[in-house]
């Protein structure tokens, strides 16, 4: 979901695998929807860059498909910024040093970034960690001059990829080890990073460091049987965390 001055954006993939595009102008209440492109795999992520609406799927055969546009009421452009065979997850999208990045799990469970302008095209892929390391869809933020990637990886690991702005090197930090990890994750930036991910036993668990720093603390937001989902995190006055609860539930922490 975005908001772009008084109007609000939500993408989903819709009914016969297509993705679509609902918006409304806030308090009135009435939405009105498109179809961007299609067919499509996964969830989309979706980013406001300047006055572009930018989404990211996981499309047909694997590509990693780019979907812009100029206003909510369309028209849409569709392009790829990677081709068949490249995604295997929702993926996860910024704006970081005036680019557009795009995470997602690659092939043989590997970690990729694409890195371009935004309108489709010139799409610099790297790769982030080999195969074997990436078991979830990534979550991704810009946090000071860098880049931060958060996946489940081997053994239920929780791993993070940072990146300095203006480099392809990645380095490579555990922040919580075997059977820590047991959704993807969520991140956002909280004065330091914070990334959220349903436990070990269902437990909801949050992971907080400072920029910078690979010294992390851990707490337990809700304990064993209280989480069925990857949880979704904003920043409201600390973090806001939400996630499916027991018997179909929907719990807000």
């Amino acid at each position: 979901m975005i908001l772009d001055g008084s109007t609000i954006g939500i993408a989903a993939e819709g009914a016969g695998n297509v993705l679509d595009f609902y918006w409304a102008t806030k308090g009135t209440g009435t939405w009105h929807s498109e179809v961007v492109s299609g067919p499509v795999d996964s969830a989309p992520s979706m980013i406001l860059d300047g006055s572009t609406i930018d989404i990211a799927v996981m499309g047909a055969n694997n590509a990693l498909v780019f979907d812009w546009s100029t206003a909510a009421t369309g028209p849409w452009h569709t392009g790829f910024a990677a081709g068949a065979g490249s995604a295997f997850s929702a993926p996860s999208m910024i704006v970081s040093d005036d680019a557009v990045e795009i995470a997602v799990q690659g092939p043989g469970n590997s970690l990729a970034d694409y890195s371009g302008t935004g309108t489709g095209g010139g799409w610099d892929p790297e790769a982030v960690s080999g195969q074997g390391t990436t078991f979830s869809a990534p979550a991704m933020i810009a946090i000071g001059d860098s880049t931060e990637i958060a996946a489940q990886g081997l053994d239920n690991a929780l791993s993070l990829y940072t990146s300095a702005d203006g480099t392809t090197t990645w380095s490579f930090d555990i922040v919580a080890s075997f059977n820590a990890a047991f959704s993807a994750p969520s991140m956002i930036v909280n004065g330091g990073t914070d990334i959220a991910v349903q436990g070990n036993g269902n437990a909801l668990d949050i992971y907080w460091a400072p920029i910078g720093s690979h010294s992390w603390d851990t707490g337990t937001v809700a304990g064993s049987g209280t989480t069925f989902s990857a949880p979704a995190m904003v920043l409201s006055d600390g973090a806001d965390i939400t996630a499916a609860g027991p018997g179909g539930s929907l719990s807000d922490y």
